[in-house]
């Protein structure tokens, strides 16, 4: 928000919570999403989430903004809790506790890790400037989201 002249820390602050509002949204309608899309609702979602971050590259304005971190929030959290839902699932009882927990610690290591990497993109490729950035995870994520739907 602040690099692309958008407004203060407290503007950034609500623009974050814009995706947390999402994400709260998801989980009362995730019952309906997955009887709508069922089992394509990840690649759906994951289609949602490029939008969004196409959203953030092509229009820096700060409603813009707020309507991309509402989407993005929504879908990365209507399909966090499959993850979990599938790692019960294809474990018994007892690994199960293992299981969530490795795959939180993989959540985590991944939120970590996705600022230096994309730091290393854009040094890479030359285009450090954050709508690039943004433009870049869109298109991973939409490539993911295409190769799910075949």
């Amino acid at each position: 928000m602040k690099n692309n002249a958008l407004g203060d820390v407290r503007i950034a602050g609500i623009a974050l919570s814009c995706s947390t509002i999402g994400g709260f949204a998801s989980g009362f309608a995730l019952p309906v999403t997955k009887r709508v899309f069922k089992k394509y609702l990840v690649p759906v979602m994951l289609t949602a989430m490029s939008a969004g971050f196409l959203v953030l590259s092509w229009f820096p304005i700060s409603v813009a903004v707020f309507a991309a971190l509402l989407l993005i929030g929504f879908a990365n959290r209507s399909v966090y809790p499959l993850f979990f839902l599938k790692a019960t699932e294809r474990t018994t009882p007892g690994e199960s506790v293992k299981a969530t927990a490795f795959l939180s610690a993989m959540i985590y290591l991944g939120q970590f890790s996705a600022p230096p990497f994309q730091r290393f993109v854009g040094v890479l490729s030359g285009r450090p400037e954050t709508g690039f950035l943004y433009l870049f995870v869109a298109l991973v994520t939409l490539t993911v989201a295409l190769a799910l739907f075949a």
